[in-house]
């Protein structure tokens, strides 16, 4: 794994297909404990049913070779709380993110936003993020515009999707 970037509470590693086997073992357990149906009711149909080892390794493999797959990680114990998502289209940066449901509301979505867009300043050559939210999921859409995305004009099915401008 590479370490991408570090915030106050979180480390940020970019996870391959290179990973070591006892890493990759340990991730796709982590995988099975954090991809539950409340977590990914709002996301696209590869990440439900996830039960299963075969199924973890599945969908690894297919995040891995699509986008970039971050594993988030609390520094204090080491632990996978999350993961986070990013698919490059020339200056673009399309963004997902998601956490154990066990991390809720305690702050580290902001954290983890805000310090990859802070690394995307610093390290990466995109000139906008762009993050796509389910219209039910208003927390994360409160999230990212707080943080400064902004709203695009449509919406395209249920998603609604916003913008952060780096330069």
């Amino acid at each position: 794994m590479i370490r991408l970037f570090d915030t106050s509470r979180l480390r940020v590693d970019e996870a391959s297909l290179n990973t070591p086997e006892a890493e990759l073992n340990a991730l796709y357990a982590d995988v099975l404990k954090i991809l539950i149906p409340s977590v990914v009711e709002h996301l696209p149909t590869h990440f439900h049913d996830i039960t299963s080892t075969a199924a973890a390794i599945r969908w690894f493999e297919r995040m891995t070779s699509e986008s970039r797959l971050l594993i988030i990680r609390l520094k204090s114990t080491e632990e996978v709380i999350g993961f986070a998502f990013i698919y490059s289209d020339n200056l673009d940066a399309h963004i997902g993110y998601l956490f154990g449901e066990f991390c809720w509301g305690l702050g580290y979505a902001k954290e983890l936003l805000s310090g990859l867009i802070k690394w995307c300043r610093e390290d990466a050559h995109w000139s906008r993020l762009i993050g796509g939210v389910d219209i039910a999921n208003v927390r994360s859409s409160n999230l990212l515009i707080g943080l400064g995305f902004v709203s695009l004009p449509e919406a395209k099915g249920t998603t609604q999707f916003y913008v952060y401008k780096l330069d």
